[in-house]
């Protein structure tokens, strides 16, 4: 220990009477702290926007969803609340969780007087696919929303693609209320309208509105007089169940009634 400290003491004096080894050593130093400067500001920005771009809202599974449908249609008091279908690997889902988490903070929604709740599905895929008839499908995280059925045609895949039975509700809205807040999804997915994120608006069970137009525009805050504030054009986004086309001014009247047993596994379902 005594040799060991005896030589840090002579390289400390010899450097201490070098005169120089002390201007290249500040220079070495500088050097070092310049070539750690990108990689630790770059660490503190990803760490930031994986923070400021989490999920806030309230996630609840595809089966919870359709009840939550079914009990505002039955019910005799008013209800109205959004749901937010997102997913990973999307380009604008962290776009949306940053312009919804200052609003979800806000006193009229903590408070309820705002009158509507936001919830969220989650449509994220699971790695490993199910083989039904010598054919693989995609399944869902959220075992509630079945398989994606594809390209198939097979009536009994059909039946175990929930969310394919919700893009089609979404076309019968479409072909009777209006398509200006929805973008049909390109040729090679499996479904029309259904793409991230997806909003849905409800009144007493009823889709008032629905859109998969999301403008990243509407992202985060913007400065009022130096004071950050809630996004004013997100905020009358999301509060206004009427939209563009108005869905109460139509014919559509009857909730999207959908039963299914999800105590059963995929392939179960299948061979019945």
């Amino acid at each position: 220990m005594n040799k060991a400290s005896g030589f840090f003491k002579k390289i400390g004096a010899y450097i201490k009477n070098t005169a120089w080894i002390q201007p290249l050593l500040i220079v070495i130093i500088i050097f070092v702290l310049l070539w750690l400067i990108n990689p630790i500001s770059k660490g503190i920005t990803n760490l930031w926007n994986k923070i400021s771009t989490s999920n806030s809202m309230q996630t609840i599974t595809y089966q919870e969803y359709i009840e939550k449908v079914n009990a505002a249609a039955s019910s005799e008091e008013d209800e109205k609340f959004i749901i937010v279908f997102t997913q990973n690997d999307c380009e604008y889902c962290p776009k949306f969780y940053k312009s919804v988490a200052p609003y979800l903070k806000e006193s009229d929604y903590k408070d309820g007087s705002c009158g509507f709740k936001i919830y969220n599905v989650d449509l994220s895929t699971r790695s490993t696919k199910v083989k039904l008839n010598g054919t693989k499908y995609t399944q869902y995280k959220d075992r509630t929303l079945g398989i994606c059925a594809g390209k198939s045609t097979e009536s009994k895949i059909l039946e175990l693609d929930y969310l394919g039975q919700l893009d089609r509700r979404i076309d019968q809205f479409a072909n009777i209320v209006g398509v200006s807040e929805l973008d049909t999804v390109a040729d090679d997915s499996s479904y029309k309208y259904v793409s991230t994120p997806l909003i849905i608006w409800y009144e007493n069970g009823i889709e008032t509105r629905i859109s998969n137009k999301f403008d990243s525009s509407f992202e985060g805050k913007w400065e009022s007089s130096g004071k950050k504030v809630q996004n004013s054009a997100f905020r009358s986004f999301i509060t206004d169940f009427e939209g563009t086309d108005g869905a109460t001014n139509y014919m559509w009247t009857e909730p999207f009634d959908l039963t299914f047993n999800t105590s059963r596994s995929i392939k179960s379902a299948y061979a019945e």
